[in-house]
């Protein structure tokens, strides 16, 4: 009784080799699309799910001041010019430069609030570092060593560092190596970075050596965006 699944080689040595049924095939690669589409379909509702749980989480986590930090209650043109650059990079670092009181921790913290919402870090892979902070790491000796050196954590996947720019050009300078250490850090980790300052990015690299100038103007590329102060912000937080 011949079966029509199988047929025997004239080659080798009689040896069986599996004859594909048409039907049976097309049959069969119908149900593993099937099959794909339910599982991508599943996965895509899990990833979803967890995105959701996780702006809950950093929305909960934030100060008052900061918790409306939208870019949907944000309506300063540097908002699109931000949306348009994660578009082409979606996990870009960037600059944010401006006068104290234009809004540039808002906008940072609305940035970073996307990055969780598109499933680019959660927020226990955040760092926040100020630079009071770095400078108490550059003046404590070996104390500060080993508490810098936590910075240096595997799981975080964006550092933000706010306020940039505070320092007397001595206490800048005192900080310039930790600063190499931790955009070499970033750099060759790949991982993102976000900046706000009262300075621009030109003025910050000016106590880097050459190398870590390099790496940073790599990192942020020309994602140096000025906030402008306007008062949209306050004026979107009251509504």
């Amino acid at each position: 009784m011949s079966d029509p699944d199988f047929w025997t080689s004239d080659v080798t040595n009689d040896f069986n080799f599996v004859k594909h049924n048409e039907t049976d095939f097309e049959t069969f690669r119908d149900f593993t699309k099937e099959i794909d589409a339910r599982y991508s379909s599943i996965e895509a509702k899990r990833a979803k799910e967890e995105r959701v749980a996780a702006l809950a989480k950093w929305d909960q986590s934030l100060p008052p001041r900061w918790k409306d930090a939208k870019f949907s209650k944000i309506e300063k043109p540097v908002v699109k010019k931000i949306v348009d650059a994660l578009e082409v990079n979606p996990r870009g670092s960037f600059f944010l430069t401006g006068e104290s009181g234009a809004g540039k921790t808002f906008v940072a913290y609305a940035l970073i609030r996307r990055f969780i919402g598109h499933g680019v870090i959660t927020p226990t892979q955040i760092r926040m570092i100020s630079e009071k902070e770095m400078l108490g790491f550059a003046t404590r000796g070996f104390k500060g060593a080993d508490e810098f050196g936590d910075a240096f954590d595997r799981s975080k996947k964006l550092y933000f560092f706010d306020g940039i720019g505070s320092l007397t050009d001595a206490e800048a300078e005192k900080v310039s190596g930790l600063w190499e250490q931790i955009i070499d850090h970033i750099y060759t980790k790949d991982l993102i970075a976000v900046f706000t300052s009262s300075d621009s990015l030109s003025r910050f690299t000016e106590v880097l050596s050459h190398s870590s100038e390099t790496k940073l103007l790599t990192l942020i590329g020309d994602r140096e965006f000025p906030v402008e102060f306007d008062g949209s912000i306050a004026r979107k937080s009251k509504e």
